[in-house]
């Protein structure tokens, strides 16, 4: 149990026990699947299914109360209940502006990415749930049937962010057959447009012209999340536990012309704890112990560096 909890000391980027837990609780997730034992005798197993979403959304500045727009105010100033939300914290008065009440429909999301940023991804592991086809392999537990937990194979632990690799190698390899295509159509468009050109001018009509900018992989936005499903790869075992990607159709479509010109990419873990709200009491005593590791409230080490290269 003692080695359990290293692990947690040395991933983790404070001594909180809500991010321990947290961590633990991804490790153990990714280390185990379940056993089915129906009502009838007969012994199913179900393995883990990971659920990738990648998104850059920037992270608080305010460390203090883990949003970026609180602001300092006078104690003696009026307050504006209608405009803004009072708060005293540490013997000191704070506002924020409150947000806007929400249209009736829905905005559509704005997404703007840059490979200077890193993203945050998670991956979130589930169970009996259907694959590319639809088709469920290992159906969910009756009132009847016994479930638990199993230590599974070494060939089925896959380290945290593996799966969200693979996935953005998906999306590179994706959008670099797109570009052949669309090049490949360009010149096949060109090629018609001389001939129509040449037969006009003995009198035949010019034919239509096809639009071959748009890129085949985009897809509709309408500020919904898509399923998509691909395949990891290793070169020596396959792979049985199969993965998502749980992508906004605006991000999706942003990360595929992020990937036009840019073969490099950072990705982070994205966690629930450590919360930057609350998380260092500014006026604590030199002498207090020291609760945080890491002034970015990550541990430096997760972060991957991604350099795809073109073969």
């Amino acid at each position: 149990m003692k080695f359990i909890f290293r692990i947690a000391h040395q991933w983790a980027a404070s001594i909180d026990i809500h991010e321990y837990c947290e961590l633990l609780e991804k490790v153990y997730q990714r280390i185990v699947h379940r056993k089915i034992v129906r009502a009838s005798g007969v012994t199913e197993t179900a393995l883990p299914h990971i659920q990738v979403t990648v998104d850059q959304d920037k992270q608080p500045q305010n460390e203090d109360f883990g949003d970026a727009e609180w602001e300092s105010c006078a104690e003696d100033e009026d307050e504006d209940a209608e405009a803004f939300t009072y708060e005293i914290r540490n013997e000191k008065r704070y506002k924020q502006r409150k947000q806007e009440n929400a249209p009736a429909e829905k905005e559509l999301k704005d997404v703007f990415l840059t490979a200077r940023d890193p993203f945050y991804f998670k991956e979130v592991v589930k169970f009996y749930q259907p694959d590319e086809k639809g088709e469920v392999l290992c159906q969910a537990p009756t009132l009847e049937d016994f479930e638990y937990d199993v230590l599974t194979d070494h060939v089925n632990i896959f380290p945290l962010g593996y799966p969200t690799e693979q996935y953005l190698a998906w999306c590179k390899n994706d959008v670099h057959r797109a570009l052949i295509e669309i090049k490949a159509a360009k010149k096949k468009t060109i090629m018609a447009m001389k001939r129509d050109l040449f037969n006009a001018q003995d009198g035949g009509k010019l034919g239509p012209t096809m639009n071959a900018d748009r890129e085949r992989g985009l897809i509709e936005e309408n500020n919904r999340f898509v399923v998509m499903h691909f395949n990891m790869y290793r070169s020596e075992k396959s792979i049985h536990v199969k993965t998502s990607a749980n992508m906004h159709d605006a991000t999706y479509n942003a990360l595929r012309a992020l990937f036009k010109d840019n073969n490099s990419l950072q990705i982070r873990p994205s966690f629930e704890h450590p919360q930057r709200k609350g998380h260092q009491d500014r006026n604590a005593e030199l002498n207090a112990p020291l609760k945080r590791f890491s002034i970015f409230l990550f541990n430096p080490t997760l972060e991957r560096r991604l350099n795809y290269v073109l073969t």
